[in-house]
């Protein structure tokens, strides 16, 4: 990891995750003073990675610097259109552009980052990756709350100035490019796809739920920003030591097994936070201590069971999105049909549960695959 290749590039991964952890830190309490209501904030979250779906049918081909400076240019003109909306119309085009941004810059991201890493060291590496926007985010959310809290026209003029950075650090970066296919890219993933669907079900738990209902609880912005500095404290550290252990044991599979239980088990328990906030701080907090590890370990095994990297990470990306949008209409439906979300979390709590069976039935009964 200390090549100057990755650490160049960890330096504009570190300046666009301080830039957009920053960005996005108190958005969801601007869309509650710009009187939008929970479910259209949710439908506005699945809409975002329709929109990051959306572009898988009409780019073919990938220019990584060109990529990420119109992602990064876009990004700007995503706040622009969240800073003062007018109409949910306004919301859902704005989301729409924010998932042509995770198309744009997280495949060549993804890519060129694992590409830069020794084999013997794609745990660590992963755990660094996952690990970033935890770490960053202790201290960018609390700054972003406060900034918030002071005033939110400078809060905006701040951000768009961070993203700057990473966006001056673009033409240091090596340019590659690569042409795929839809159907390439998902045959590419055949062993590792379903669990990474699931993944992304769940997910909807991490981009919709938490930051959603939490407003309940929480509705300024410096105390927003200070919760979600606090998740960051909890997701920082145990990924970089599992990380290193996973790279040492070599059997990155079994890690999911116990990982994947224990979130599931958190999920089930969630409908006994929906009306405490001292719960609610609790089990988000321990959730996101074993987050970071969980899209380490399903990333990892993406990047050890694909010889092409290139072609996995665009096949992950998809399926990954497809997930998301899946889970966050799930949730959309809950937030719409149920005073106070209860069914949804059993939903998404076997969602998690079927990954270690997919995993078991992959490996010890059918023996179609092997994983590290």
């Amino acid at each position: 990891m200390r090549n100057k290749p990755f650490l160049n590039f960890f330096i504009f991964y570190f300046f666009y995750a301080w830039a957009s952890t920053f960005a996005r830190a108190i958005l969801p309490t601007h869309f509650l003073n710009e009187g939008l209501k929970l479910e259209q904030m949710i439908l506005g979250y699945a809409i975002f990675f329709l929109g990051e779906i959306t572009l898988f049918f009409f780019i073919k081909k990938f220019y990584s610097n060109i990529f990420w400076a119109i992602a990064i240019l876009l990004f700007i003109l995503y706040l622009a259109l969240l800073m003062n909306i007018v109409d949910v119309f306004q919301f859902y085009v704005a989301n729409l552009i924010g998932g042509f941004i995770v198309f744009l810059f997280w495949i060549p991201t993804n890519i060129a980052y694992f590409e830069k890493l020794p084999k013997e060291k794609t745990g660590h590496g992963a755990a660094w990756m996952f690990s970033l926007f935890p770490i960053v985010s202790i201290v960018a959310s609390f700054v972003a709350g406060l900034t918030g809290k002071y005033n939110m026209i400078f809060f905006w003029g701040v951000s768009i100035f961070f993203f700057l950075i990473p966006l001056f650090l673009v033409k240091y970066q090596h340019n590659f490019n690569f042409s795929y296919s839809i159907k390439d890219a998902i045959k590419e993933v055949k062993a590792t796809r379903v669990f990474i669907f699931l993944s992304g079900v769940w997910d909807s738990i991490l981009f919709g739920l938490i930051p959603i209902y939490t407003l309940f609880f929480i509705k300024t912005p410096f105390e927003y920003g200070s919760y979600i500095a606090y998740l960051g404290v909890m997701g920082a550290l145990a990924n970089i030591i599992f990380g290193r252990l996973t790279d040492r044991i070599r059997k990155r599979a079994l890690f999911l097994y116990p990982v994947c239980f224990v979130l599931a088990m958190l999920t089930f328990i969630f409908p006994l936070g929906t009306n405490n906030l001292i719960f609610w701080i609790m089990i988000t907090g321990v959730i996101q201590f074993f987050t970071p590890f969980f899209w380490n370990l399903t990333t990892t095994l993406v990047v050890d069971s694909n010889s092409d990297l290139r072609l996995a990470m665009t096949g992950r990306e998809l399926i990954l999105a497809a997930g998301r949008v899946t889970g966050l209409l799930l949730t959309f439906l809950s937030f719409t049909f149920e005073k106070t979300p209860f069914y949804l979390f059993f939903v998404l709590g076997f969602a998690m549960l079927l990954i270690p069976l997919n995993l078991l039935l992959n490996t010890r009964i059918r023996k179609t695959y092997k994983y590290l």
